[in-house]
């Protein structure tokens, strides 16, 4: 790797590239990523001046920590009541009139009574019975309503670190459950997965925390895939457009031996053939 930088870099100053040059290394040892011809330098900086590279960190809210496919709850309808007036005695007693069960609809209810209406139907959909409230699914479909919630409150409020912690704890725990469903029943497992729109992240066998070095090669090692598939799908695109002028002078060269072959009388079938190549 070390062969691969200029002297330049290795001095005392440290040439900055475009944007897809990557420069980051303890004590400022820097690693740089090179595409085609772009090692002219543009500008130099002292070392005091450079800073290091940040690289992207594993948020509790991403995908591939939570499983989550999609991370925004599903838009509420404001007509049903909320879960404290389902009581079939109150609706036939109170729920005749409109502006009493306006009143006590989802359209005059705060946060908390909007996120218990959710829970409330969530239960009702996953539940075998109506006396069902402590399965499994039950359980894993809930965290999963509390968890959506609170993802968009950390992506609004990113400075909120203990709402990030008790979002990691509740993802555990969804996790936890999600196994010990997946032990007892396995089609339930699945069918529970595609109805939550979730995917079963389990934990490692070993965790091993990266150090900088070793993210600043896998950084490499990305980007480095990125231009290598970016230069197979150009050649790709020029070969279709090479193979579409190819195939038109294909033509054009057929039609012209065809039209001396009728001038000179002579069949074609007499005409040497190339043994045909099975493949």
């Amino acid at each position: 790797m070390c062969s691969l930088v200029p002297a330049a870099i290795r001095s005392c100053r440290v040439p900055l590239f475009n944007s897809k040059t990557l420069l980051m290394g303890s004590n400022m040892q820097c690693l740089a990523v090179f595409q085609g011809n772009l090692l002219e330098p543009k500008r130099y900086v002292s070392r005091r001046q450079a800073k290091l590279h940040r690289f992207p960190t594993l948020k509790p809210f991403k995908v591939k920590y939570t499983g989550d496919i999609t991370k925004a709850l599903e838009p509420l309808d404001l007509s049903p009541l909320k879960t404290g007036f389902h009581d079939q005695y109150l609706i036939d007693k109170y729920m005749g009139n409109e502006m009493i069960k306006r009143a006590c609809s989802l359209e005059f209810a705060d946060g908390q009574e909007k996120m218990a209406y959710r829970l409330y139907d969530i239960t009702r959909k996953v539940q075998i019975h109506p006396k069902d409230l402590d399965s499994l699914e039950v359980r894993i479909a809930k965290w999963t309503i509390r968890i959506r919630n609170q993802i968009q409150h950390c992506t609004r409020c990113k400075r909120d670190i203990r709402s990030r912690v008790q979002l990691k704890e509740r993802i555990d725990k969804r996790r936890k459950l999600l196994k010990k469903l997946r032990k007892e029943d396995y089609r339930k497992f699945k069918w529970l997965l595609e109805f939550l729109k979730i995917k079963y992240i389990p934990h490692p066998d070993y965790y091993r925390k990266l150090s900088k070095r070793k993210r600043a090669r896998l950084e490499i090692v990305k980007q480095a895939l990125a231009i290598r598939r970016e230069k197979i799908n150009t050649v790709k695109e020029r070969v279709d457009a090479e193979k579409a002028q190819f195939q038109k002078y294909k033509e054009e060269v057929l039609a012209n031996v065809e039209r001396q072959l009728k001038e000179l009388e002579i069949e074609q079938t007499k005409l040497p053939r190339k043994p045909s190549v099975k493949t």
